[in-house]
């Protein structure tokens, strides 16, 4: 038994070490056996088939975690921060990498930007979410939780996100996601010296980087460390340097840092406000919208699918127990047929009054189909804003940038959102919508 739990650890600390073990162990396993000549059964050893079985479960178990990754993912680009907190944590339990304990401290510190006002943060900051996961084998509502004041409630928040971004960093010291992140939340807690070391950090390790949107983050954290220390002509010289690799942060943060005098910010904000006052491009009306076949009345079919029990062969279903009232009983349901890619989360807990789903539709790799507005794979960023306007909310990844857009008559409940690479090009889109509860996780 011991050596069975060193054989599946081994695999574990491997994968999270960034290398295939599992995927590869059942071959390794056969080879090595054959190679030295050993039986295959040996007393006190599990037996090669044994071992074999073991990689391959291992192998299913870490790709059915792939879904819960991306969910978490999904959740906190459409600002769902506790439930997203849910499926990281789970996921920090079984497999706790950097790009996990990254990626909580992502969705703390996007949450704590909701408790400043615009006048207080006029730059914007792009927390990278890591959109990869060593787990795949492909690649190698803001609740009431208290009588906090705004600036206590950010406080915590990114208090808590700096812990994350440590303890992601102690696990690899040169990753730079995480040393990018800690040095932005550090800087909006007023340790600008702090920050400045480790945007420093960042642009070192980032130096050779070829991910031209992580090198970018990298410049854009350095800048706003130097904005934060007064050191303006440095900082929109590395803005400059950043618009190859991340233009939409870059050319934001640029044009402020122009306006930063007070009556220039302010003129600034009343042409904005003036060009979208005039503006002709109509909001966004996801209703519209489809991938292949699918619109939004395909989710709510999906909800109907779950609540009558759909089957593994409708989905790969994850289920996530319930461990307090912070970490409800949650399950994710992930469904591919007929291209079209879906993830539906669902959640049940006393603070929440209710139970909480919201599903997203998505565009898969290689996908011809366009937009009600005639956006499709490989458009330029540009031809998405001429179309959609301004988005309404701008996240970044560490390889990627977020354009979400909120329905014109709901927007609360229903957006779309393009995934917009370094190279400016739309590389996915998705529609999402907030749908009522299944039976399937009601009164759990």
């Amino acid at each position: 038994e011991m050596e069975a739990e060193a054989d599946y650890f081994g695999g574990v600390f491997g994968r999270m070490a960034g290398y295939n073990t599992v995927g590869i162990g059942g071959e390794f396993f056969k080879r090595l056996y054959k190679q030295i000549d050993l039986p295959d059964s040996l007393f006190g050893y599990p037996s090669l088939q044994d071992r074999i079985s073991i990689c391959n479960n291992s192998l299913n178990r870490f790709e059915r975690l792939v879904p819960v990754f991306r969910a978490a993912n999904l959740l906190t680009v459409t600002n769902n921060y506790d439930q997203a907190a849910v499926c990281f944590h789970y996921l920090a339990d079984i497999f706790p990498s950097r790009e996990m304990f990254n990626n909580i401290g992502v969705s703390k510190a996007q949450e704590a930007l909701n408790y400043y006002q615009a006048e207080e943060l006029k730059y914007i900051y792009p927390f990278g979410l890591d959109r990869e996961t060593r787990l795949d084998s492909s690649n190698f509502y803001v609740g009431n939780k208290g009588e906090q004041t705004t600036i206590e409630k950010r406080q915590v928040l990114l208090e808590s996100a700096v812990e994350l971004f440590e303890k992601s960093i102690s696990l690899d010291a040169e990753y730079a996601p995480a040393v990018i992140n800690l040095a932005l939340a550090k800087c909006l807690l007023g340790e600008e010296e702090m920050g400045l070391a480790l945007a420093k950090k960042a642009l070192k390790l980032t130096a050779e980087e070829e991910n031209l949107t992580l090198k970018a983050n990298a410049y854009i954290a350095r800048s706003l460390a130097l904005i934060h220390n007064e050191k303006y002509t440095e900082a929109e010289a590395l803005l400059e340097q950043a618009i190859e690799g991340n233009k939409d942060f870059a050319e934001n943060n640029l044009e402020v840092l122009k306006h930063r005098k007070e009556k220039k910010y302010a003129r600034l904000l009343k042409k904005k406000a003036k060009t979208a006052a005039k503006s002709e491009i109509r909001p966004a009306q996801v209703n519209n919208e489809y991938i292949g076949e699918y619109n939004l009345d395909a989710i709510s079919t999906l909800a109907e699918m779950v609540k009558e029990g759909g089957t593994e062969e409708n989905f790969v279903t994850t289920t996530i127990q319930k461990q307090n009232e912070e970490r409800p009983r949650t399950i994710i349901y992930d469904y591919a047929e007929d291209g079209v890619l879906a993830t539906s989360i669902w959640q049940s807990a006393t603070w929440m009054k209710g139970v909480w789903g919201t599903t997203y539709l998505m565009t898969p790799k290689g996908y011809e189909g366009k937009t009600v507005r005639g956006i499709q794979l490989g458009n330029h960023s540009e031809d998405v804003r001429k179309q959609y306007g301004v988005p309404d909310r701008l996240l970044a990844a560490s390889n990627a940038n977020y354009y979400v857009y909120q329905d014109a008559t709901d927007p609360d409940r229903i957006g779309l959102i393009f995934v917009i690479n370094n190279q400016n090009e739309v590389t996915q889109w998705m529609i999402y919508a907030k749908t009522d509860h299944p039976a399937a996780v009601a009164g759990n």
